[in-house]
């Protein structure tokens, strides 16, 4: 079978497909059919209906979420993107590797975040390595931990040196020195963070 993920973020009939159907309205989508017309959710309702896969039928919703999220694309952007895979196979092995980071995917705000960097690696602001690695980070955070990124520069943590830790080992963040604090404040002091470049493109293209 034939990943068809990115001849169908390229397809605008894929922008007008799912500008009609709400988040709310996923489930009744998927089950009624409506939007079997993207090639890649066709391939995959196919599946669906033959195996009754409840597993399938969540991957197919974080599907939608992700395409979803590339309606802001303009035609010119779309034809950019798809032609700079130099051949099927390099779109299949990008498609199946981004299915697979959706499949992965423990809640529904990943794949929205996935979209997103997705329309910005589209438009540019990126390079594929750089969409693929964001994307492999935002997998493996805890999609809470991501939002506490905004409107931080550098300092450090306190009270959420756990989420600072994970988001520092995922490359969001780095350690840039170590703060003594004061000893008449116990609390005070502390590993001192400072965003890295993943972090900013998070922030500023991932986050809504």
């Amino acid at each position: 079978m034939k990943n068809q993920l990115v001849p169908s973020i390229a397809s605008e009939s894929t922008s007008d497909l799912l500008s009609t159907i709400a988040d709310s309205a996923l489930d009744a989508a998927i089950d009624s059919g409506a939007l079997d017309g993207i090639p890649v959710v066709g391939l995959l309702t196919g599946f669906i209906k033959a195996a009754r896969d409840i597993r399938e039928k969540l991957l197919l919703k974080k599907l939608i979420l992700f395409l979803k999220e590339t309606e802001s694309l303009t035609s010119a952007e779309r034809s950019s993107f798809k032609s700079r895979f130099q051949n099927e196979t390099a779109s299949e092995d990008f498609g199946a590797i981004v299915v697979m980071l959706l499949d992965r995917s423990d809640d529904l705000t990943k794949p929205k975040i996935l979209g997103r960097l997705l329309v910005a690696y589209a438009q540019g602001h990126f390079t594929q390595q750089d969409f693929l690695r964001l994307s492999s980070m935002v997998e493996r955070s805890f999609s809470s931990d991501l939002p506490l990124l905004k409107g931080f520069t550098f300092g450090n943590w306190l009270g959420r040196e756990a989420q600072a830790q994970n988001l520092a080992s995922l490359g969001f963040l780095y350690q840039a020195g170590f703060d003594g604090g004061n000893v008449s404040e116990p609390n005070s002091g502390g590993i001192l963070y400072q965003i890295s470049q993943f972090g900013e493109w998070i922030i500023r293209y991932g986050l809504d």
